[in-house]
């Protein structure tokens, strides 16, 4: 038994496939147990130990003896601590170093630092959600789960959508249902036309059953935002990496439309969206966005009146006419080459101060 390398991974590789062999979610099983969500979640991602008390539970939802689940418990944790024997201090920090950004992890307080090797690989393995520092940490986006190297672009990308995952579990929202949500969109972009209105976006989002989070991007990274789904709940999170208010709901439509589609994860990163220009959820999510944020017939009337030379005062009576704030028109303009990237700056104002309560935290009302 302690040379099948699946039992040597401990009870959650098992678990798994349990809960996909009879069609169970986590919040499934989490029911059937009567236990937490995160709970599970924690056993499922090995940062929670299997104790005798979850082993028979685990039992008799499974169909199983309890020994089963202790034993898988016991060789697991048996193994990690022959291998923290066998490597020195040296090597154990590297391999941290190798799998997160740990200096960027502490500088923002997301890990304690420590002197100590073991309180720093635990908290390293807390924070990516994984039993040592061997494993490879899974992520709820399809492009990061295909990615097997750790080049230092990756590893902070995995950092920062762990980050958002932990922020989205301290949020609380309501029932998700995808045609609803696809029915409240016109509202949420009612909000596009004050500054102001931005503040109240997050909570729209939660009564429609969708978290919202921002996180700023890490070095070495070019992230705008991400769709993904934890525990069943769409996230929509964002870096607000230019901190203006177009790019603001441009990078929100996509990524609700990404979450309207039922695209699952998706990770959009500046550098990389000339080579995804092919890629159909990529062009439908860009096109939805588009339309949502200005009606493509009122544009195409706008730019033939104004002869592709709009002043200041035809922009804002349009802005003002399609309930959008003007640095979207203008945004969309220079998107389109219509007019350069230094014409009508005037229009283009910050936005990061009406999201200050949801950066890298969570409102205390949320």
């Amino acid at each position: 038994m302690t040379d099948d390398p699946a039992v040597l991974q401990g009870p959650g590789p098992r678990i798994s496939q349990e809960l996909e062999a009879r069609g169970w979610s986590q919040k499934d099983l989490a029911e059937v147990l009567g236990r937490p969500l995160q709970a599970v979640n924690e056993i499922v991602n090995k940062t929670k130990q299997v104790t005798p008390e979850t082993a028979v539970q685990l039992g008799r939802a499974f169909g199983t003896t309890a020994e089963f689940w202790a034993n898988l418990e016991a060789l697991y944790r048996v193994r990690l601590a022959k291998q923290a024997a066998e490597d020195s201090d040296v090597e154990r920090r590297s391999r941290l170093y190798a799998l997160a950004p740990v200096s960027e992890l502490i500088r923002r307080g997301w890990i304690r630092a420590s002197t100590r090797v073991d309180d720093l690989e635990r908290a390293v393995c807390d924070f990516l959600e994984i039993g040592n520092a061997r494993e490879e940490p899974s992520a709820p986006v399809t492009k990061l789960r295909h990615t097997p190297t750790r080049d230092p672009e990756t590893r902070a990308k995995v950092a920062w959508i762990k980050r958002a995952e932990r922020l989205v579990r301290a949020q609380r929202v309501g029932q998700f249902d995808r045609d609803a949500f696809g029915e409240a969109i016109p509202r949420l972009f009612d909000l596009a036309m004050a500054p102001s209105d931005v503040s109240r976006l997050p909570g729209a989002l939660a009564d429609l059953g969708v978290h919202f989070v921002v996180v700023p991007h890490l070095p070495r990274t070019y992230l705008d935002g991400a769709a993904f789904v934890v525990d069943e709940h769409p996230v929509i999170a964002l870096t607000l990496r230019y901190d203006r208010l177009d790019n603001f709901w441009f990078t929100f439509a996509h990524e609700a439309a990404h979450v309207a589609h039922g695209d699952g994860g998706v990770l959009d990163d500046r550098p990389d969206r000339a080579n995804r220009k092919g890629d159909p959820a990529e062009r439908a999510a860009d096109n939805a966005a588009s339309g949502w944020l200005i009606e493509p017939a009122g544009l195409k009337t706008f730019r033939e009146v104004t002869a592709d030379t709009p002043t200041r005062p035809q922009i804002e009576a349009f802005a003002e006419r399609v309930g959008r704030h003007p640095s979207i028109i203008v945004g969309r303009l220079q998107h389109d080459e219509v007019i350069s990237w230094t014409q009508h700056r005037w229009a283009h104002v910050p936005i990061r101060s009406w999201l200050e309560p949801w950066i890298d935290q969570v409102p205390t009302a949320a």
